[in-house]
Order: structure tokens, then sequence, then C-alpha cells
């Protein structure tokens, strides 16, 4: 698969936002191609939503491990309640929006020009580059990733 130059210079540009360099710079492309592309004709890749569902495995294994590592008195019910308060889909939202996710992915012409992103988009890609990022480097980048943006 070959990106065209503005496509990639945004890509680089998000690598160096986030602090890792891709080796396979398509699954970087693919964690930030949403599935309305699909809409557009001229689209012929892969979008973003199985890595989406990847990513939400990968995310949820190791906040578990932290967490594990991290409290070692706690309970298993206390243990859920604080993975589920770091991997809450309106946190993971808000962290998207701050790196900016949602500015670097190819959306569908049906909702590029909205003003206001479907809810959920930004916490769907963030998965999605998790599973991208756990692909590409392994679970030590990807849970140097969670690190630096989710468990800050």
């Amino acid at each position: 698969m070959s990106l065209n130059a503005d496509r990639a210079d945004k890509l680089i540009e998000f690598m160096s936002r986030i602090g890792y360099r891709f080796e396979r710079i398509e699954l970087l492309d693919q964690a930030l191609t949403h599935s309305s592309v699909k809409e557009d004709q001229a689209f012929e890749g892969v979008d973003n939503e199985r890595l989406e569902f990847f990513g939400d495995a990968v995310l949820g294994f190791i906040v578990t491990k932290h967490l594990m590592r991290s409290f070692r008195n706690l309970g298993e019910g206390a243990l859920t309640e604080k993975r589920k308060d770091v991997v809450r889909n309106d946190r993971l939202e808000t962290i998207g929006q701050r790196m900016d996710i949602i500015g670097h992915m190819s959306r569908g012409r049906s909702i590029a020009n909205n003003a206001q992103p479907p809810k959920g988009m930004a916490s769907g890609a963030l998965e999605a580059l998790i599973a991208a990022i756990f692909i590409d480097g392994g679970e030590c980048e990807a849970g140097a990733f969670i690190r630096r943006f989710v468990l800050e």
C-alpha cells in the first residue's frame, strides 16, 4: 500500500506527537482510518474497526497488569473498579482529543466536514492506535504508550 505525500507527512507528524515511530506506517494509517471512508468510492484500504476491537483488549490487559503490580493488596472488586475508571470511554475520548487524533484521521466525506465528530470516534481511534503499536512494536512499546498517555 502506498500513501500519498500529504497523508505520509500527516502520519509522520503524528508519530512525532505521540513519541513512537512505526516500522510499518500502514498500521498507523489503518488505525487512523475511520469506517466512514468506505462510503467514498475511491477508498480501497482497510478501516480501523478490527484494530479498535484488538486495542480494547490490549488496553485492558496492560492496565490490569499495571494495577496488579501497583496495588498488590487490593482485591478483585477494587481492582476491577480501578480498571473501569482508567478505561472509561469518555476518559479515552478526552485523551484522544488532547492528542488531536481526529485531526490526523482519514474520514469519509459524510463526517469529514462536521464541526462535531461522532461521539466515541477519538476513543475508538485511540484503541486502534494502541493495537497498531502493539502489532508494530510489541507489548513493551504498547505499554510505554499506555503509561505515557492513559496512566499518566
